[in-house]
């Protein structure tokens, strides 16, 4: 089912790009036959915005099946998938969702409580037990993370050493050559 829903999300997000070049295609030609139409550019404009929120209801449909695939796209290549993850979308973002949302609700509520005009808890946003479960997945995740950022540290750590090793070669390579040229100054 969410290869499914991924395979769904790739083709609609493809779609809606196809979509935008037409809509940008008709706009363009509109302003070159008659720039002063105010009606048609106001339709065209319309029909992107349109456009644009039907992908984005699409999309928020998916989600709810799938989330990771709404942070991280299944049409983004490894090389932006690891620009998302080097900007900081990773999935310790999702924990940090949850509890700001559930920190919102709790404010919402916090001076109702306070006034004790009303009642119950604050764990009405979140039961102690999906509390623990969250903070449980929370702990592993960035353990999993923290792995992670250190594998690309040692891949970046290695790539970077390679042009090094490289001149370093090089220079002992030609410093040996001028030394049996009798070039050296000893």
């Amino acid at each position: 089912m969410a290869s499914r829903d991924r395979e769904q999300s790739k083709c609609g997000f493809k779609k809606w790009m196809e979509l935008q070049e037409q809509n940008l295609s008709e706009l363009l030609q509109a302003l070159k036959l008659d720039p002063q139409n105010k009606d048609q550019l106001k339709h065209l404009a319309e029909k992107g915005i349109c456009h644009f929120q039907d992908y984005i209801n699409k999309r928020t449909q998916l989600a709810r099946r799938d989330v990771s695939a709404f942070f991280a796209p299944t049409w983004c290549t490894s090389w932006e998938n690891s620009l998302l993850w080097i900007a900081g979308c990773r999935p310790s973002l999702f924990f940090r969702l949850v509890y700001v949302l559930g920190g919102s609700k709790m404010e919402s509520k916090l001076s109702e409580f306070l006034q004790d005009t009303r009642e119950g808890s604050l764990g009405e946003v979140l039961t102690c037990s999906q509390l623990v479960v969250v903070n449980s997945l929370q702990s592993k995740t960035i353990r999993e993370e923290e792995r992670l950022t250190g594998d690309l540290a040692a891949l970046q750590e290695d790539i970077a050493d390679q042009p090094i090793a490289i001149i370093a070669k090089g220079l002992s390579q030609l410093g040996g050559d001028e030394q049996r040229s009798g070039g050296g100054s000893g």
